[in-house]
């Protein structure tokens, strides 16, 4: 399967227009400089050194392509083909995580695949250089992954632009069901009355492989799995309990839900101690709460609508016959994660 992620598209008399006012450009700081002062022509990168280009890549056996634009700089379009010659150049990204703390990791050549030249077409002003992410099923969807890419030399004579030859490119791995989503829904605690359901509420599905994601909120300025609710109007949330989800993707019928803190091999939050749970098959945490689906819900996604319907329990041990609570919700997708 071959998918193309557009980054960056160019209306060039909108762009050019637009940056007439702007002095940085008129000044030759940054941007483009369409050379009216007769100096020699160039080619560049649309977005220059400093900037980084991020973007979410499903997860897919095949070929998925990302474009970068490459402009040329001269008064009048060229005249003939202009060869653009590109590289892979991983220091950019070494000077990335130095100067910004971050650890984005370095993309492999099995992952990515960079054409050595692109053609900026007689008559034409740029071009599009076609990045291709491979495989992404053998990337952790836990990571950000990045690599440089620097233009290294042009045909003809054209010289190149010191301040916008090279990018930063970074990306990580999402599966369809990933996204922001707006929810509502019911609540029933049926062993205290007084905890009801807190709607609407956001929710952001985390992929954590091909067929599975986190189904995470914001609770106390932490993004983590967790269900907060209303405790006789005041809200509050359960330590421990936070949802796992699976999916058949040929179905997109939604076969699981567990807790996320019954997973040993999962990160603590401020929620609750995944190492104190028991793992497969049960998935139950420290304090003996797990979830799963009730059969009587729609338990699918809707990829037209982007909708999820799920309804599952809260199984406590202590809570008479282990049935703490029924959820039931409709995640409506609201806009990538």
């Amino acid at each position: 399967m071959k998918k193309l992620l557009t980054i960056t598209s160019l209306l060039c008399a909108v762009f050019f227009s637009s940056c007439l006012k702007d002095k940085g450009f008129e000044n030759n700081e940054y941007g483009i400089n369409l050379n009216e002062d007769g100096s020699p022509p160039s080619v560049q990168f649309l977005k220059g050194n400093s900037a980084k280009t991020t973007f979410g890549v499903n997860v897919d056996p095949g070929v998925q392509i990302v474009e970068l634009v490459i402009l040329y700089t001269g008064a009048t379009a060229p005249a003939t083909d202009i060869t653009v010659g590109i590289q892979i150049d991983n220091s950019i990204l070494t000077a990335y995580n130095t100067a910004n703390g971050t650890s984005i990791v370095v993309a492999n050549t099995a992952s990515v695949t960079v054409p050595t030249t692109v053609v900026i077409p007689a008559g034409q002003r740029f071009a599009t250089l076609k990045i291709a992410i491979n495989n992404t099923t053998l990337l952790n969807p836990n990571l950000e992954y990045g690599f440089g890419v620097k233009i290294i030399s042009a045909s003809n004579g054209v010289k190149l632009t010191s301040n916008m030859n090279q990018v930063f490119v970074s990306f990580t791995v999402k599966n369809k069901y990933d996204g922001v989503y707006s929810v509502t829904g019911t609540f029933v605690d049926f062993t205290n009355a007084t905890f009801t359901g807190s709607y609407p509420r956001t929710y952001t599905l985390i992929t954590t492989g091909a067929n599975t994601v986190d189904v995470a909120q914001v609770i106390n300025g932490e993004l983590v799995p967790g269900y907060l609710f209303s405790a006789n109007g005041a809200g509050s949330f359960f330590g421990n309990f936070g949802i796992e989800a699976t999916f058949d993707v040929s179905t997109n019928v939604l076969t699981s839900v567990r807790n996320y803190y019954g997973n040993p091999l999962r990160p603590v939050t401020g929620v609750g101690n995944p190492s104190l749970g028991t793992g497969p098959p049960s998935y139950t945490s420290g304090n003996g709460r797990r979830a799963g689906l009730d059969p009587t819900g729609i338990n699918k996604y809707d990829p037209a609508t982007k909708t999820l319907e799920a309804k599952y329990f809260l199984f406590q041990a202590s809570s008479p016959g282990g049935v703490r609570g029924l959820i039931t919700e409709k995640m409506v997708f609201i806009r990538p994660r």
